[in-house]
């Protein structure tokens, strides 16, 4: 039998590279599997927050603002995805369901200021990942029965007041990737694959923030280089039919890709002592994901290899902070568009990924040594397509893919020690002296 034969049912192999698009249908993303919300506050805010965050989540969304942060701070928390991504075949067969996920997405930032101009911090986070799982036994099961994907970034950063309102920074990002995904072989006769590898990749960031008015009116921008990936793992074959055993067996694998740069730029406007607006645009350039190939280590194996063929991406983010009457109280609220990254022949079950309209909202609560964030996301998918491309091979059964709706549930606990900057206040009259005693 020739190569080209087995070259449909071997399209199992591009798991290793389906994996970095891993991502369950709750995702709070700029498109993709971007994991951008990665604090509370930036969850209420619809992480509108690059121009005006003072919280130690700066090290992702602007680390540049660190130079105007006094003092040390340290948090940690957490975001809850839930949803339940749904598929309509084409054929008007019926709706078939997702698992439903349930996945939590830790994170911790360190930061502090040791120089009137100079500040580091220290996250640890998760950028891209998460996971999606389908029946066993789903119509789409050769394109994707169930995965997880989880990036971690150990990102270090120094942020360096060039001037009393303008800071610049720079940091780098040391990832770690794993990832394990299971995809039917009906093309075959049955039976399944599954497939593991780890990668370490490295990359940088810069950010800039400019307070043309301090706390009235800033500016900010802000850049993260793509990174390289090298997978390398094990592929463990279940097949039903042994005539394809001498193909399809356990053995090692590799494969390349690469993560998006990403790019912001916003501004920040507090147009009451009370109240914060901002506006962020974000544009990730998914067209680092095209050509993924997939090397098998075995030669009776055939290479394979996966063709998302992505498109640059923009999120427009809006966010506003209303600093109540009650002391330390904040309300916090927010909009977001996400552009879907993927054609039409790019979706996938592993990935259906669609535009999006998100609302969020939270709460936040100040005092001089702790500082609690409670931030909430409803997101809102609008119906993805998927059509085959005849010129490559299907990553997914013609239909529609569906979430009405996600939820994200971020708390993050933050200690400090150094309070924010604040206005002097004006120094009492001096009361009249009283009258000398006749």
């Amino acid at each position: 039998m020739t190569r080209n034969r087995y070259r449909m049912p071997l399209l199992v192999g591009t798991a290793l590279a389906i994996f970095v698009g891993l991502a369950p249908a709750p995702r709070a993303r700029a498109g993709g599997f971007l994991l951008t919300e990665q604090s509370a506050e930036g969850i209420a805010m619809a992480s509108a927050v690059a121009a005006s965050t003072t919280e130690p989540a700066a090290v992702w969304y602007n680390p540049a603002a660190l130079s105007f942060m006094p003092g040390y701070q340290a948090s940690v928390g957490g975001v809850v995805y839930f949803g339940q991504p749904s598929f309509d075949p084409a054929d008007g067969s019926g709706t078939i369901k997702a698992k439903p996920t349930r996945q939590p997405v830790p994170a911790c930032f360190i930061t502090g200021r040791f120089h009137d101009r100079v500040a580091a911090g220290l996250g640890l986070y998760i950028p891209f990942g998460l996971g999606i799982g389908w029946d066993e036994n789903w119509l789409g099961r050769d394109s994707g029965i169930k995965g997880s994907i989880m990036t971690l970034d150990i990102n270090p950063v120094v942020s360096v007041k060039l001037a009393r309102n303008l800071s610049l920074a720079a940091g780098f990002d040391l990832m770690r990737s794993a990832v394990d995904i299971t995809q039917g072989l009906n093309a075959i006769g049955g039976g399944s694959a599954r497939i593991g590898g780890t990668a370490w990749g490295y990359g940088g960031n810069a950010a800039l923030l400019y307070r043309a008015l301090p706390e009235r009116l800033h500016f900010a921008a802000t850049y993260r280089s793509r990174v390289k990936l090298d997978f390398a793992g094990r592929a463990h074959f279940a097949v039903t039919e042994p005539v394809f055993s001498a193909q399809l067996f356990d053995q090692g694998g590799a494969a390349k890709i690469t993560v998006p740069d990403i790019i912001g730029l916003a501004v920040m406007v507090r147009p009451h002592h009370r109240l914060t607006l901002e506006l962020d645009a974000n544009v990730v350039l998914w067209s680092t994901y095209k050509d993924i190939p997939l090397d098998f280590a075995e030669p009776q194996t055939p290479d394979s290899g996966l063709h998302p063929n992505y498109h640059d991406q923009v999120s427009v983010r809006l966010g506003a902070d209303w600093k109540t009457p009650v002391t330390g109280l904040h309300v916090k609220g927010g909009l977001i568009f996400d552009q879907n990254p993927a054609p039409q022949d790019g979706v996938s079950p592993l990935l259906p990924d669609a535009h999006a309209v998100d609302v969020s909202l939270g709460i936040g609560y100040v005092t001089r040594w702790l500082r609690v964030d409670l931030g909430y996301m409803l997101v809102n998918f609008l119906p993805s397509k998927a059509v085959p491309n005849a010129d490559r091979p299907a990553q997914s059964p013609a239909g529609t893919y569906r979430t009405s709706t996600a939820h994200l549930l971020g708390l993050t606990l933050t200690g400090r020690l150094g309070q924010p900057q604040a206005a002097a206040a004006p120094a009492p009259a001096a009361a009249p002296a009283p009258p000398l005693a006749r």
